[in-house]
């Protein structure tokens, strides 16, 4: 409970107000770097371990005391190749928390996307594959001038 009450007081003080984009991805390796990020970033957010991560969603257990969040992330197809990352937060309580969710959706939502963007430029997919037949034929036609 004190870990949900010190995120909610963060979350207040430093004025997490305006909406952060839902975290997405556009290849393979920016989709695998977002969901490691988004399994830290919901118990992070949440206050909850995670209790399961498949490839295509991430769950915390469920809280047990008033006032703590449990959520889920779901990992959407979203054009060719890419994918968005949606949580799916809530609370344990008498009465819904609209305010508190709202804000830690958004921190989830933060917490991801500064993740991934720490990481600096991806390389692109194809930036680190060598042939493993060595050089192609070369600008004669592969032909050396010894043969």
């Amino acid at each position: 409970m004190k870990r949900c009450a010190a995120l909610w007081s963060l979350l207040v003080c430093t004025g997490v107000q305006a909406a952060a984009p839902i975290p997405s991805c556009q290849n393979k390796r920016q989709c695998d770097a977002t969901w490691a990020a988004a399994q830290v970033a919901l118990s992070t957010a949440t206050g909850m371990p995670n209790r399961i991560a498949t490839n295509g969603r991430i769950e915390t257990f469920p809280s047990t005391s008033d006032h703590l969040l449990s959520g889920a992330v779901a990992k959407l197809p979203s054009g060719q190749e890419g994918y968005k990352f949606v949580p799916e937060l809530s609370c344990h309580g008498p009465t819904p928390y609209d305010d508190r969710t709202r804000a830690s959706t958004e921190f989830f939502n933060t917490l991801t996307i500064n993740a991934v963007a720490a990481l600096g430029p991806l390389p692109p997919p194809n930036a680190t594959k060598r042939s493993a037949a060595g050089p192609g034929p070369s600008a004669t036609g592969g032909n050396s001038p010894d043969a």
